[in-house]
């Protein structure tokens, strides 16, 4: 049982156990009783609210909730079909770029360079891009795919993604 559950399961017992103590000690005043088992009601709901409120996140700007999460994915989904099934030329564009960061993000984590450093050799030096990189398979997907021309299949898609996970390992 997780942290939160417990301390307020054990609030909770200790305040069925006052209630009833209450309730025997002021049992001949029902006036007290009332009163005494309302203060200790609220006292209780503070502090259980107090244990709560220290799981709940601070900065909710920040968080992103799992909704978001699902329509992204589901947009990256509806992409990869339009670009490698549907054959669009906007998708497939989207999908380079994509592609690309990721190769980027990867080669850039692994031989622990600059993305500007690594996108300057791209663009400039190719050979040095090379020698550093040391992989032809990583290049061409830093490359990306061509949109000019036709879509990749599935599996070169598949092929690419497998090898930028292999290399973030």
């Amino acid at each position: 049982m997780n942290r939160q559950a417990t301390q307020i399961l054990e609030l909770g017992l200790f305040f069925a156990g006052a209630v009833i103590i209450l309730d025997l000690l002021l049992a001949q005043l029902p006036v007290l009783d009332w009163l005494a088992l309302g203060l200790f009601f609220l006292l209780v709901a503070a502090a259980i609210l107090g244990s709560v409120a220290r799981a709940v996140p601070k900065q909710t700007g920040k968080s992103i909730s799992l909704q978001q999460k699902e329509d992204e994915f589901q947009h990256l989904a509806d992409l990869v079909n339009a670009a490698l099934y549907e054959h669009d030329k906007g998708s497939l564009r989207i999908l380079s770029r994509h592609i690309q960061s990721l190769a980027l993000g990867t080669i850039a984590a692994r031989t622990r360079l600059p993305k500007r450093q690594i996108l300057e050799l791209a663009k400039n030096d190719k050979q040095s891009l090379q020698a550093i990189v040391q992989d032809e398979e990583m290049i061409r997907c830093l490359a990306g795919f061509q949109p000019q021309g036709e879509a990749p299949s599935k599996k070169e898609f598949e092929e690419m993604l497998s090898k930028i996970e292999g290399w973030s390992r």
